[in-house]
């Protein structure tokens, strides 16, 4: 049971590299464009989701989750040095929020048709 518990931190920390290297990406590339992120998310002081109100919004969405992406590495190093139950357990619970989220998030990009931010969509209900 360690080893398998082992590989699926080792895993979460890989995963989680990738995904903050991406919404870095994001940031950087917002930065040196900023148009092209106008029109593709229609940002606007009226839009529906506040992320989307403003590019600070945006970017301050962003650094959030690039902060929570940094938090979960901090505690999963500590649990693979200290090997905590209750540090793994609560890594467990948190993995597991952050499962049904994404797939909260997926089934609303799918029910809205591929064509928006799923964020909030009153219509799907």
């Amino acid at each position: 049971m360690r080893r398998i518990v082992k590989i699926k931190i080792i895993v979460g920390i890989l995963l989680a590299l990738f995904v903050g290297l991406v919404i870095l990406a994001d940031i950087v590339s917002l930065s040196k464009n900023t148009t092209d992120y106008l029109n593709v998310y229609q940002i606007a002081e009226d839009a529906p989701h506040w992320m989307f109100r403003s590019v600070s919004c945006y970017v301050g969405w962003s650094l959030l989750k690039i902060g929570m992406i940094i938090t979960y590495l901090i505690f999963s190093i500590l649990a693979l040095i200290k090997k905590q139950k209750r540090l793994i357990k609560g890594l467990l619970i948190f993995e597991l929020i952050v499962l049904i989220w994404v797939i909260r998030y997926l089934y609303l990009f799918y029910a809205s048709g591929f064509d928006h931010y799923p964020g909030f969509d009153p219509y799907i209900f």
